[in-house]
């Protein structure tokens, strides 16, 4: 029995260990979409339009990594930051269509 307990307890151990490390690759990827939107917002008050562009781009492919990341551990969507990063992206990305006139994108 007390074996038994032990293997459970290792197999628990392996599995939080596993879930912290995918919950702070996510963290750092979070901050950097966070970061690069409120810079991409600054771009659109400055008329930089062509530079929030990319900066819009370039950030999606950090959510998209992000998204991959949390592919493995659902649970973390969660906790908030993530999900609080990805609508600091879709402002900057609507706030960009909407002072240019363009539509706004779909999801």
């Amino acid at each position: 029995m007390i074996a038994n307990i032990e293997d459970i307890a290792r197999e628990v151990r392996v599995y939080f260990s596993a879930l912290d490390g995918g919950r702070e690759k996510a963290l750092v990827l979070s901050r950097e979409i966070t970061r690069a939107s409120a810079e991409t917002i600054r771009a659109i008050h400055r008329r930089e339009y062509d530079a929030a562009e990319a900066r819009i781009a370039a950030t999606r492919q950090t959510v998209d990594a992000m998204q991959r990341v949390l592919d493995e551990y659902p649970d973390v969507w969660n906790t908030g930051f993530a999900i609080d990063s990805v609508k600091e992206h879709a402002e900057a990305v609507f706030t960009l269509a909407l002072v240019r006139g363009d539509s706004l994108p779909l999801p």
